[in-house]
């Protein structure tokens, strides 16, 4: 099965986006108003004007948020690329996850060696409805990287992930050996 459960690519795109934009418009925003009311005061305080001063800092910050909504502009590009290019299936013997854009990936986990499927459910996953399920093998459990997690497969339903990981669950006792046998 390729794919079995699709990555919702979507809702996490659509959300980075949003949420980007709106903290650098919030930030652009934030500070026109400031130098706006530090530039005006200053006007009324010493009597001169002042103007040409708020307009060059307002054209500066309208520039640095244009740099801003570019730069998250082309994060949310990035990892619309990045999430298509993951891909995970399950076959008789073994979970296969291949992925990446730059440097790739591509591991192949028998059921066998699988010791853990664990799901992850952050804050704004849970406002969209989305898990994550990490497969952990023996590897992962040897802190060798900055982080123990195993291969993870983002952002799936949660119907779909607590279907997964039941699939990965019942698939890996099938292929457990029994100690002393």
């Amino acid at each position: 099965m390729n794919n079995p459960y699709p990555i919702q690519i979507t809702k996490r795109i659509m959300f980075d986006f949003f949420s980007g934009l709106i903290l650098v418009l919030f930030g652009v925003i934030s500070s026109w108003l400031f130098f706006y009311f530090v530039v005006s005061s200053k006007k009324n305080l010493i009597g001169n004007d002042l103007s040409s001063l708020g307009s060059g800092l307002l054209f500066g910050f309208s520039v640095l948020g244009f740099i801003a909504i570019l730069i998250v502009t082309i994060k949310v590009i990035w990892k619309f690329i990045y999430y298509k290019s993951l891909n995970y299936s399950l076959d008789d013997k073994d979970l296969i996850f291949k992925g990446g854009v730059i440097s790739t990936f591509d591991k192949n986990i028998p059921y066998s060696k699988i010791q853990h499927v664990i799901i992850y459910e952050t804050f704004w996953q849970r406002v969209l409805g989305i898990k994550s399920i990490s497969i952990e093998t023996a590897r992962e459990a040897i802190p060798v990287r900055k982080t123990n997690i195993g291969p993870l497969i983002p952002d799936l339903k949660k119907e779909d992930a607590e279907i997964l990981k039941k699939f990965l669950i019942d698939t890996v006792n099938k292929y457990k050996t029994v100690a002393g046998i």
